[in-house]
């Protein structure tokens, strides 16, 4: 058989999928009711902290586990990943404990909200994915231990000072894109940018994922492996003791001790910015890519792509219903089998050419010119067909999760990826520089103002592109949350059209991808409707006529701020 362990690794995922939807996962119950005040005790797993861009006020979310209330168990589901898990919301005036301690807390209780309403984010099973139970506001820490994690303390300050570094250098509304691209703190990205990447299809460049790893990971072990064996070349050429006296034998590999300084950095770089579910998908491939070189074996990434979803669900089962563990295992694979198997089509001219010969003529090209101007189309080509592939597969998901897909975020991710590469490598320079800038003084900043400069002409261009691929809401397609067999359908279709590559001409497989998206719109129920929405205090009906006009009425709550923000517009989108 080939690629064995793949095949392992998703019979297990596939098992996972179905025990999970047989028999649902536990999940962890608040013990204390909503808005009672209460005392909890546990170890800190980890600290966020960053800027309210509305308010402008701090905040700092202290997380615990294996927390336990003063008096009596804080656990009746125990069984959630063996610990209880909850959040600190600090006020500006509490003491902030260091990683790795066990402190005391109290706060108000504050359970997370459910969706009442269809197509409304649901925050308790967002956050019981993660094991989380509740959030304690108004926090303050009434005790702490000194035994804090050296490692984990050392790493998330070196954090925080990479983001001050990025914060004094750049505008707040870049500094907060470029903490979430490079630290993953997504928190305090800059609400209206944030929305506006989502509405043009680009919300994936600040997500820790693939291109971090590779310009990190790769770039750590390639300039390590290159020193390793220099060293080890110069130690075999140069004996000690026998200086000038080549010695003749195999120069030994510096592979080994660049493997295992890489994999330490990165493992680094992830407890750093908070283990995402594409991060930690990332990450493991990266290992693997570092064992099969170890072992002198060949990477292969459909295998390295099971594997990491397996494992990733054997830590935790949850993560298979995570739409950013869906959407990262589901974009990578994309990348990996359906872009190849797209870029074998052949343009029109070759397909009727071989179509009038039977196929029994050497493939027609014109002749091979290596001009800027032929790189520069071959170039956008590749690119569109990438950015093509990549969002017909994940289209059902992104439909699922956001009830809309944005036509013209293919055309707008030819000009953004390209140059994330670009924006990532100025960031970590900025980053970096700016930490060491800081310890000899605020002052001395203005010496990476050039460097700062392509960042943000980078990310004013993004901005750009994102407002011209948004407005007017022209390229959205907005066909509501697909049904199950909807969903069946178009990827069995999808897989038809990369199966008979070799036999289609490209502009019938773009041609057969879009009819392929008409599914969605079909099988709409029919006939009046009338949905009342959960606004809290106040009134919300909405009529769907027979002849598909819709009408809302009232809308307004005294209870819910935002109402028309998440509770009204996400149930229309739907």
């Amino acid at each position: 058989m080939r690629r064995p362990l793949a095949a392992a690794a998703l019979l297990f995922v596939a098992a996972v999928r179905m025990i999970t939807l047989l028999r649902p996962l536990p999940v962890p119950e608040p013990d204390r009711e909503d808005g009672q005040w209460a005392v909890y005790t546990g170890t800190v797993s980890d600290i966020v902290s960053y800027t309210d861009t509305q308010s402008g006020n701090p905040v700092r979310l202290v997380y615990l586990e294996d927390a336990a209330s003063e008096t009596g168990s804080a656990s009746q589901n125990t069984n959630f990943n063996s610990s209880f898990q909850i959040i600190c919301r600090l006020t500006e005036s509490s003491y902030l404990p260091g990683i790795g301690s066990r402190i005391r807390c109290e706060g108000e209780v504050s359970h997370f909200r459910e969706a009442t309403n269809p197509g409304e984010f649901n925050a308790k099973e967002y956050y019981n994915r993660q094991g989380i139970a509740f959030e304690l506001r108004d926090a303050a820490v009434t005790g702490s231990s000194q035994n804090d994690s050296l490692y984990r303390q050392t790493l998330w300050r070196l954090k925080t000072h990479m983001g001050n570094a990025l914060e004094a250098l750049l505008s707040p509304e870049d500094a907060s894109v470029m903490k979430a691209m490079l630290l993953g703190d997504k928190k305090g990205m800059d609400r209206e940018i944030k929305s506006l990447y989502q509405a043009a299809g680009i919300s994936h460049v600040v997500a820790i994922s693939g291109l971090h790893i590779s310009i990190l990971g790769t770039g750590v072990y390639n300039l390590l492996s290159a020193l390793f064996d220099r060293l080890q070349a110069a130690r075999q050429k140069f004996p000690p003791g026998k200086r000038g006296r080549p010695s003749s034998g195999k120069v030994s590999s510096g592979k080994i001790p660049a493997c295992a300084v890489s994999a330490f950095f990165l493992l680094s770089f992830l407890f750093m910015t908070g283990f995402s579910a594409s991060s930690m998908r990332a990450g493991i491939m990266f290992a693997l890519s570092l064992t099969a070189r170890l072992l002198g074996r060949t990477y292969d990434t459909a295998t390295a792509l099971s594997v990491a979803a397996a494992l990733l669900l054997v830590e935790n089962p949850a993560w298979i219903d995570d739409t950013g563990f869906q959407l990262s295992f589901t974009a990578a694979f994309a990348a990996s089998a359906a872009v190849p198997a797209f870029s074998d089509m052949d343009n029109l001219k070759d397909w009727l050419l071989k179509r009038k010969n039977d196929g029994n003529i050497r493939r027609y090209q014109e002749r091979t010119s290596h001009s800027l101007k032929d790189r520069l189309q071959n170039g956008i080509c590749s690119g569109f067909r990438s950015s093509f592939c990549v969002s017909m597969v994940t289209l059902p998901l992104v439909l699922s999760s956001f009830y809309e897909w944005n036509v013209l975020s293919v055309a707008v991710n030819l000009a953004v990826i390209p140059l994330m590469s670009v924006l990532l490598g100025g960031c970590i320079l900025l980053a970096v520089s700016g930490s060491l800038i800081l310890l000899l003084g605020e002052e001395w900043l203005f010496l990476l103002t050039p460097a700062a400069l392509p960042v943000q002409a980078i990310l004013f261009l993004y901005k750009i592109l994102c407002r011209i691929g948004s407005a007017g809401g022209l390229g959205l397609f907005r066909p509501g949350v697909p049904q199950l067999w909807q969903i069946l359908l178009f990827y069995a279709g999808l897989l038809l059209v990369f199966l008979g590559a070799k036999h289609l001409p490209r502009i019938g497989g773009y041609a057969a991808c879009a009819l392929l998206c008409l599914l969605f719109v079909t099988g709409k129920p029919s006939g009046t409707q009338v949905t009342m929405l959960d606004i809290g205090q106040g009134d919300c009906i909405h009529i769907r006529s027979q002849n598909g006009r819709h009408y809302l009425c009232d809308s307004g709550s005294t209870s819910k701020l935002q109402a028309g923000t998440w509770q009204v517009i996400p149930f229309l989108k739907h």
